[in-house]
């Protein structure tokens, strides 16, 4: 692969080397304040420990109103891809995405999909797993739900796919 800066061309050999892929469509209703399994898993058997991997999750979510919703992405049990609490005086939650659903229009009608991505070096030849999971935050009085709309009962409200990607890219 060639990237073209005004100084010049600089070449990175690099190619993906292996993709895969799953979804699912199954809804979950979530109430509480910690974080847990959305579903979306998927391992990789990277075929280089100096590869790359990216992963790309596309959670389909909706939250009652005036809740706040945080996605993590794991790899195995290592928390990967979150901020830096101490910026903020370390009152922030780490995580790798979040969402808020205010109470004003019709937010809690719909169920948006909101990429996350992350790049990691597992530095291994071993099958791993990448994993993200989601909570309700600052309150447990409020429900977050995944691959349909807060609301539903009538045909304003939505129901959809929750998917994830994982890519190897060896340089």
């Amino acid at each position: 692969m060639a990237i073209i800066y005004p100084e010049g061309t600089q070449n990175l050999p690099s190619r993906v080397t292996q993709v895969v892929t799953t979804s699912i469509v199954s809804h979950t209703t979530y109430l509480g304040t910690s974080f847990v399994d959305t579903g979306l898993s998927l391992a990789i058997t990277p075929r280089s420990s100096s590869s790359a991997i990216i992963c790309h999750f596309y959670p389909c979510f909706s939250g009652s109103d005036n809740s706040y919703v945080a996605f993590r992405i794991y790899r195995g049990s290592t928390l990967i891809q979150t901020g830096n609490d101490s910026i903020s005086g370390g009152t922030g939650i780490p995580c790798s995405f979040g969402f808020s659903f205010h109470d004003e229009g019709n937010l809690k009608y719909s169920a948006p999909v909101m990429p996350v991505i992350a790049i990691d070096s597992p530095n291994t030849t071993s099958s791993t797993t990448y994993k993200l999971q989601f909570s309700p935050m600052r309150t447990s009085n409020e429900r977050v739900y995944l691959n349909r709309s807060h609301n539903l009962g009538d045909e304003n409200q939505f129901v959809g796919r929750s998917s994830m990607v994982l890519m190897e890219v060896e340089a």
